[in-house]
Formats: C-alpha cells, sequence, structure tokens
C-alpha cells in the first residue's frame, strides 16, 4: 500500500534541506552591502565581508563580481601570514564572470625588491571541502621569518589548510612567490588551471609535503621557476593527472636544480606519481631536465633537457611505464660519478617504453653511447641497442626490449602515436594498473590481449573502442 501523505512529507524535508544552501554576493566597495548579501544590491563590499557573515554557512556560495581584489588582509586563526583572502569554511568562493582575467585577487610582496617578508600578502588560504573557482590568483608572497607553522612560509598564491583537499579550480594561477614550497600552490587539489610564472624552493608552480598533499588534474603547469639548489621547476611531491607541465626550470642560471618539470622525492606512494600527461621542454640545471625521483604512467616526455652536469635529460630515478621518451638531452660534460650521462633516461626502471632520439652531449659527439639510456632497469621497451662506453655500465638486457624503429607516425595529427606496421603492437606486458587506465588519447590501455608499447594504444581503422 502506499503512503502519499508520508512521500509529500519527506519530499518537502528533502526540498527544504536543499533550500539551506544559500547564496551570498560581492560587489566591491559596493556602498549599500547589508548581510546577509543575498542578492547584487545589498551585495558585500569585499569577499572576506561575505565569507565571515554569521549567515554564510558550509554548502553556501560566495558569488564575486568582476574587479581587481587588493585589498584587506587577514591573518587565518592559529597562524601568522597575512591572506587577501581566508576560507575556512566549506563554502564555494566563485567568480560571477567565466572569464579568469575579470576577476582578480591580487596579494602583496613585502617590497618592490624582495617577494618574501614581513609585509607579504597571500592570495588565499583554503580549508579542506572549500573550493575557490575562477579567479586569476597572482603577487602573493609569503613570510620570510616568525610563522607559526610551516603554512605561514608555503603557498605564495594559494595555500591549503590541511590534507590537500581545499580545491582550486578554473583559476589563473600566475607570478605568485614562497619561500619554501609551492611557489603558486601549496597543499591543495587544483583542476583546469592554468599556473604559470610562479617561484619557490620546491615546487614553483604546485607542491605537497608528507602528508600535506597536493594534487593537479587537467592543468597546465608552465614557466614555474625553483632556483639554486632546489627541487620541481613545475611540481613537488605532488599527484600529476592530465596535465601539460612545459618550459619550467630548476637551478637555473644559478646553481643546484633538480627536475625542472616535476620532482617526486623518491617517494613511491600514491600521492607521487604522474599520468596521462605531457612533460615537454623543461630545463634542469643538474639532475633531469623532465622529471627527477617520480613514477611515470602513459606519459609523453619530450625534448627535456639538463644544462650542465645530469644525469637523465628526460628522467633521472624514480620508474616509468607505457611512456614515450624521446628528444630529450644532456648537455654538460662527465666529470664523476655519472655526471653529464643518459640523454633520455639514467638510474631508472622503464617498463612498455619508447625511448628513442634522445642525445648525450659528451659521449653523444664521439660514438652514441648515452643516448637513450644510462643504467636502470628496462624490460619490453623499443631502444637502443649499444648504449655505454666502456666502464659505463652494461650493454641493453632484460626481457622483451626490442631494438626495431618504432614506426611511429609522421604527419601532425599523429606525432608519438604507431602506424600500423609498428613493432610496439601487442609487444609490451600486461600489468593490473592497465585494467583501469587508459592512454594518452583516452583509450583503452589494453585493447587487444597484450598492451602496446609506448603512450598510445594502437587503433584499428574501424575499431569501435570504450575510452573512459
Amino acid at each position: 500500500m502506499k503512503h502519499p501523505v508520508l512521500f509529500v512529507a519527506l519530499l518537502g524535508f528533502v526540498c527544504a534541506g536543499a533550500a539551506l544552501a544559500d547564496t551570498h554576493y560581492v560587489v566591491k566597495d559596493n556602498a549599500g552591502a547589508e548581510s546577509p548579501f543575498t542578492n547584487w544590491t545589498t551585495a558585500a563590499s569585499n569577499i572576506q565581508q561575505a565569507i565571515d557573515d554569521a549567515q554564510c554557512v558550509a554548502s553556501d556560495t560566495v558569488m564575486v563580481s568582476n574587479g581587481l581584489y587588493d585589498a584587506g588582509q587577514t591573518v587565518a586563526t592559529g597562524h601568522a601570514a597575512s591572506n587577501r583572502v581566508v576560507i575556512l569554511k566549506a563554502i564555494t568562493v566563485r567568480a560571477f564572470s567565466t572569464n579568469w582575467a575579470d576577476t582578480v585577487i591580487i596579494g602583496r610582496w613585502d617590497s618592490l625588491a624582495t617577494a618574501n617578508g614581513p609585509n607579504a600578502v597571500r592570495g588565499v588560504f583554503i580549508t579542506n571541502g572549500a573550493s575557490l573557482v575562477g579567479f586569476t590568483v597572482t603577487n602573493g608572497a609569503c613570510l620570510l621569518a616568525g610563522g607559526t607553522d610551516v603554512h605561514d612560509y608555503n603557498g605564495g598564491g594559494v595555500c591549503g589548510s590541511g590534507a590537500g583537499q581545499g580545491l582550486v579550480s578554473n583559476c589563473l594561477i600566475i607570478g605568485n612567490n614562497s619561500l619554501n614550497y609551492g611557489g603558486g600552490i601549496a597543499y591543495a587539489v587544483a583542476r583546469n588551471c592554468t599556473i604559470q610564472g610562479n617561484s619557490a624552493k620546491y615546487g614553483g608552480g604546485i607542491a605537497g609535503r608528507a602528508t600535506l598533499y597536493a594534487q593537479a588534474y587537467d592543468c597546465t603547469i608552465t614557466r614555474n621557476v625553483v632556483s639554486n639548489t632546489s627541487y620541481g621547476g613545475g611540481a613537488y611531491y605532488t599527484t600529476i593527472s592530465n596535465c601539460i607541465i612545459s618550459y619550467n626550470s630548476a637551478g637555473i642560471p644559478s646553481s643546484g636544480g633538480n627536475g625542472g618539470g616535476v620532482y617526486g622525492g623518491g617517494v613511491a606512494d600514491a600521492q607521487n606519481s604522474c599520468w596521462n600527461s605531457v612533460i615537454m621542454g623543461n630545463r634542469s640545471r643538474e639532475n633531469s631536465g623532465g622529471g627527477y625521483k617520480m613514477s611515470f604512467y602513459n606519459c609523453l616526455i619530450v625534448s627535456n633537457a639538463t644544462t650542465i652536469l645530469g644525469p637523465g635529460g628526460g628522467l633521472n630515478g624514480g620508474a616509468a611505464f607505457n611512456c614515450t621518451i624521446m628528444g630529450n638531452t644532456v648537455h654538460g660534460y662527465y666529470t664523476t660519478g655519472d655526471r653529464g650521462l643518459g640523454g633520455g633516461i639514467a638510474n631508472l626502471t622503464a617498463s612498455n617504453c619508447i625511448i628513442l632520439g634522445n642525445i648525450d652531449d659528451f659521449y653523444g659527439t664521439s660514438g652514441n653511447f648515452t643516448n637513450n639510456y644510462y643504467k636502470g632497469t628496462l624490460a619490453y621497451c623499443c631502444t637502443t641497442a649499444t648504449n655505454y662506453p666502456a666502464g659505463y655500465g652494461q650493454a641493453l638486457s632484460g626481457a622483451g626490449n626490442i631494438t626495431n624503429d618504432p614506426a611511429l607516425m609522421t604527419s601532425a595529427a599523429g606525432p608519438y602515436r604507431l602506424s600500423p606496421d609498428s613493432p610496439c603492437i601487442n609487444r609490451g606486458i600486461n600489468d593490473s594498473w592497465m585494467n583501469t587506465s587508459v592512454d594518452m588519447d583516452g583509450h583503452r590501455r589494453i585493447i587487444e590481449r597484450t598492451v602496446d608499447i609506448g603512450a598510445f594504444e594502437f587503433i584499428h581503422r574501424g575499431s569501435i573502442i570504450i575510452g573512459r
């Protein structure tokens, strides 16, 4: 027997619950501001005013009109650094415009010449469960001394308060600086963001550490910098997926510099890996232009360089699975240890990878010895057979490796993809992670019974493929 009265009562309860999520509006310098700011006429005069209002509660939205938000500063409870905006509620702070250039949060450097210091103002401090959507965040910086914990020195643009679960979505994070970790973003989740032109010591673009995680999904991380003895021009200890990491640098032109694109610290866990991403055009003065001590899956790693010492123009340390690693370079010279060696990879475990067309400037000009790989373990890879001068390691060994031309497509629409004649088709070795993974084009990682070598699965003409 049905109970219509009970159904209507329950429906009313659900609808009433949904109605509890309100929208609070912000119009810069609005003279008619009146709590609870629930329309444009009575909108709050600044972002912090709307967030701090007692009637703005969890699940609410703060809707922000166009403007340059460059005034006011707030110190989060338990911290010492000043912030332009502090979000300590599980709310969404959203720009009204869909163009992030229209709504800009502007921090402040300590002085015209110095980014970090007592007068610096960070862009945004964000708690777990909160979201920042659709803004440009720029010119933020941190303390140089006198902080109460690590957050006061990290995340010049945006800093997360907890275990990296505050969300930064559809934002441009540009021109920020921090003393230590995450010039652009520290300890937060970035989705569909451009993280550009930021600087720090660890992770010029985005950084996490230990239990203070950072994540980047569908982001462009470009032209960020870490200087001197530093790590991860683009990203440091960050979970990365479907990102473009390009033209970042580490330690150039001064000293040090490890992982021009990304640095993982050698910690093998789920919070420290790079999936289905392009690592391109990054530079490092010392260890690895592309990526250092991290695990890479289904990635395209091309045209990176180590400029002075090396090793590993593309990758050094860590592991690579089903990656295409081409056109990377080690510049410089051998003096001791493994410096100046391994144009493509060095000291790396590689499986199902194409590792070809890389250059070692030192030995490459006199024998093509360490152009593609130096040390490490290779299995089911497509690369060259002889890669070492006497005394610098062993010739190619390991199960399933091939030395054939991979027969890649040459058209503009298909670089790095396998042609129908490629010997890399169905020549890899399957692994359990592939069951839920896709290739760089979003196709299933295993289309036939055996995985292909490289970052792209070959698709037979006429095939019907179900991707993500």
